[in-house]
């Protein structure tokens, strides 16, 4: 026999509402907590110029491709204007 929530009764049913509803109850300081300690760290500012240093440093180690990718992307661009020109 397979069991299944809906076979255990409301009993059972009440019980996880409620433990869902105290779970949340405590989500909500600790969660409140959280942000405000990252804000007084500056935890944001700080990830963003760390985030901002590896893309710009994944940009300079990849001129050439990049640039490649912008010059296929430009023509690819074209040939489509060119083939909506014709309709």
């Amino acid at each position: 026999m397979t069991y299944r929530p809906s076979q255990a009764g409301p009993a059972w049913h009440q019980s996880i509402v409620d433990s869902s509803r105290q779970g949340r109850a405590a989500a909500i300081p600790a969660a409140t907590a959280d942000v405000q300690c990252k804000y007084a760290k500056n935890y944001f500012g700080i990830r963003y110029g760390v985030q901002t240093a590896y893309q710009k440093a994944a940009i300079d180690a990849n001129v050439q491709a990049l640039e490649t990718i912008a010059a296929e992307h430009k023509v690819t661009l074209a040939q489509a204007k060119a083939v909506l020109n014709e309709n």
